[in-house]
């Protein structure tokens, strides 16, 4: 995928003003803040504290006028097919309680948010 993005980027032109970086994530250290941030499909697979850090390495990364564009699966959408698809409430409750769901895309298991987890999250500012 980066190396994707580095040959598109050379075919329109705008190579010498992108930067990719591929890391571990979690292991990464940052070097400078960006105009955008991609964290695509990462979230899902951590447990909450590094999830934390993650959300945290996120606000110091993006540049005061930058944007970060975060994708994750939709806890929600698994709970209605639950009830809607599968007709099982139990199962739909147990989804809501965050039990671990099986995704066909990448052959892993995912947690669902659980009920009193925030919804949202202010990606301002890193406060210090």
């Amino acid at each position: 995928m980066v190396e994707r993005a580095r040959t598109r980027a050379e075919l329109l032109g705008c190579a010498d003003r992108m930067r990719t970086v591929e890391s571990d994530l979690l292991g990464w250290r940052l070097d400078a803040a960006y105009d955008l941030v991609l964290c695509h499909c990462v979230l899902p697979y951590l447990d909450q504290g590094s999830e934390r850090r993650v959300w945290q390495l996120l606000r110091e990364a993006v540049q005061p006028q930058g944007a970060a564009s975060v994708i994750s699966t939709n806890p929600v959408s698994e709970v209605l097919s639950a009830v809607h698809r599968d007709g099982d409430a139990e199962l739909a409750l147990r989804r809501l309680d965050g039990q671990a769901v099986y995704t066909g895309i990448f052959h892993h298991k995912i947690r669902s948010l659980r009920r009193k987890e925030p919804r949202t999250l202010r990606l301002g500012p890193a406060s210090k």
